[in-house]
């Protein structure tokens, strides 16, 4: 009974999360396509360089989040009401700790924002702009217990479905703003109050949920809890560390080395791939709960069995996707917001290349965090870091790569460091099996994308020059290719028949559900 709820609600997740996220996308692109056309390029790099600045602030939050949502897989499994309440007010002190943390040190760094932009271009109230950004990150702190709460009783729905409605309410008064004053500092502000609005109303539905918060009182934490989240934290900071140096910087690392624009020219590449990567990372994470479930419930016996499959959704999702962005990038910028704003394709190369190994990675996390095991991959960030680090200035200074560096440098220390040692800790700890079985696995599927190259490289050949008819061309023998080497490959797997039954299951529901309507 308690698997079948685990399911419900795990596809309950992730479609949620695909359709909604799916309507996001579609609003981001709306509101880059009019913000381009009323702000241009240098504003467009403004946004991308503090939202990455902004970024690097966030490691003040520790990687608390991920221990929260872990030490809460036990006490809501076994209805331990007290233990629940008491982690969630310490994760309040905390999390408001945080929020001034964040303010302090954003206001510390305002003497170095013009170190971080070449070649501003007449960009008017940077400081203030600046710190708009910053009062946005601020307070949705004093709202974010909530969210793991709901996250941990897999009601992450809930979550999405909230920021979802606030998100097009956001998106309405934003272009209002844009078509009537063209005004970046009022933009901004409506974010901020959007922010708080959306936080306040999930405040109150957690409280209305969750209702025994209010009755039990707050007792003392075991000993073993306490260490239990002293570790993850720990562990969690370094993994956040390592991920926001390395991918959160590079904004910040092509504005001050290349320029504002080139910043702006780039962000467009990234939304693209982040809106992928986002609704990859929503479907594949939105089980990671269940997983946790299983893990606390003392039930190993199909554990890999659990890994084969979750990690083959993912790769099946990366496998698709980095072959239509390959194929389909620049066409699509190109159809979207015009020449002047595409990259030559060997940084498209190395863009979805990068794509291709951090959205790899998505499975493993959901494994790291779901069995808490950031503790045994603690030196992995700060190893990442040096090696990114060193080879991007590298490249950046010797070779004047430019982009291409940044690029280059990010993908090496990916590859070197994190491609083994992130798998190796989920064997060794979680799951407790050989780590060659995760090598038979990866092996396979990097076969399988290799084998699309040549096909890739001959329908760019034969592309037509038109942008809309060369978008609609590589995108039919994109999904053509890839369907047929994918089939090839794996149609004769346990984890295929996995997917295609999965998959035929919850179309079948969903069709019942219309036609019923």
């Amino acid at each position: 009974m308690k698997d079948n709820s685990r399911t419900k609600l795990a596809l309950m997740n992730a479609s949620i999360s695909t359709v909604v996220y799916i309507g996001n996308i579609v609003l981001k692109f709306i509101t880059r396509s009019i913000f381009i056309y009323f702000l241009g390029k240098e504003y467009l790099g403004v946004n991308g360089l503090f939202s990455s600045v902004i970024s690097v602030l966030s490691l003040a939050e520790l990687g608390i989040g991920s221990s929260i949502v872990y030490s809460l897989y036990r006490p809501l499994a076994e209805n331990n009401h007290a233990q629940v309440k008491t982690l969630m007010a310490l994760f309040r002190k905390v999390y408001n700790l945080i929020g001034f943390t964040v303010a302090i040190i954003g206001v510390i760094l305002l003497p170095f924002l013009h170190y971080m932009i070449n070649n501003p271009q007449g960009i008017k109230n940077v400081t203030s702009i600046y710190l708009l950004f910053l009062a946005n990150s601020v307070v949705s702190y004093f709202f974010t217990y909530n969210r793991s709460l709901l996250s941990a009783d897999q009601k992450n729905y809930v979550v999405i479905l909230n920021d979802f409605v606030f998100s097009i309410v956001i998106f309405l008064v934003q272009v209002g703003i844009l078509l009537l004053t063209r005004n970046f500092l009022l933009y901004l502000l409506v974010q901020i109050f959007g922010t708080i609005l959306g936080n306040i109303r999930l405040s109150k539905l957690v409280s209305k949920e969750y209702s025994y918060l209010k009755e039990f009182e707050i007792i003392s934490l075991e000993p073993e809890t306490i260490s239990m989240l002293k570790k993850n934290t720990f562990g969690n900071f370094l993994g956040k560390l390592g991920s926001v140096i390395v991918t959160s910087t590079d904004n910040i690392l092509i504005s001050s080395f290349v320029s504002l624009v080139a910043v702006g020219i780039y962000s467009n590449y990234l939304l693209v791939i982040t809106s992928v990567q986002t609704l990859a990372i929503q479907i594949v994470t939105s089980v990671t709960a269940s997983i946790g479930n299983v893990g606390v419930s003392g039930d190993k016996e199909n554990e890999l069995e659990i890994f084969r499959k979750h990690n083959f959704v993912n790769f099946t999702i990366v496998f698709f996707s980095s072959v239509l962005l390959m194929l389909c990038l620049n066409p699509f910028i190109r159809l979207w917001v015009g020449r002047s704003f595409e990259l030559s394709f060997s940084i498209v190369i190395l863009i979805v290349l990068n794509y291709i190994v951090k959205g790899y990675r998505v499975s493993g996390w959901s494994f790291i965090d779901a069995y808490g095991l950031a503790w045994y991959v603690k030196l992995k960030p700060l190893i990442e870091i040096v090696v990114n680090i060193v080879m991007t200035l590298l490249l950046l200074f010797v070779f004047k790569f430019g982009i291409s560096g940044v690029l280059l440098g990010t993908l090496f220390s990916a590859l070197t460091v994190v491609g083994w040692w992130e798998p190796y800790a989920i064997f060794k700890y979680g799951l407790k099996q050989p780590f060659h079985i995760f090598g038979e696995i990866v092996g396979k599927h990097t076969l399988s994308l290799l084998t699309t190259v040549p096909f890739i490289a001959l329908v760019l050949k034969f592309s037509p020059k038109g942008t809309l008819t060369a978008l609609i061309f590589n995108l039919f023998f994109g999904i053509l290719i890839s369907s047929v080497i994918y089939i090839l490959y794996f149609s004769k797997t346990q984890e295929f028949i996995f997917v295609y039954t999965t998959s035929r299951k919850l179309f079948s529901s969903i069709v019942k559900k219309f036609s019923k309507k």
